[in-house]
């Protein structure tokens, strides 16, 4: 069930608590993959948005973004967080390949 032996971050080897906030937002090996997904919402939405812990977390949900942008942001994120469970449970290789790869995977759900 992939129980560690213990509660700290094994991606960062930073000693901080591998909690919910930390496995998906605050871990230095994580942390690049906010920026990669900073430039495909400004590629494909033409919005400027720079992820912070509640984005990652809970999604985007400005008022003055449409429907559609706030989908495409969401979708965005949400395809981030699958990387990152794949990075942090799986083979643990370069995570913006792993990105690269489902946002090709999932282009046309995008656009």
């Amino acid at each position: 069930m992939g129980i560690a032996d213990s509660e700290t971050c094994n991606a960062c080897n930073s000693g901080d608590k591998d909690y919910i906030e930390h496995f998906f937002y605050a871990c230095d090996k994580i942390k690049p993959i906010w920026k990669i997904i900073e430039t495909e919402i400004k590629a494909r939405t033409n919005k400027t948005v720079q992820i912070n812990e509640q984005i990652a977390l809970l999604g985007y949900h400005e008022p003055n973004a449409s429907a559609e942008e706030k989908r495409k942001i969401n979708h965005l994120l949400a395809i981030s967080k699958l990387c990152i469970s794949k990075f942090r449970y799986g083979v643990r290789y370069k995570i913006d390949l792993i990105l690269e790869k489902e946002l090709q995977l999932r282009n046309h759900l995008i656009i």
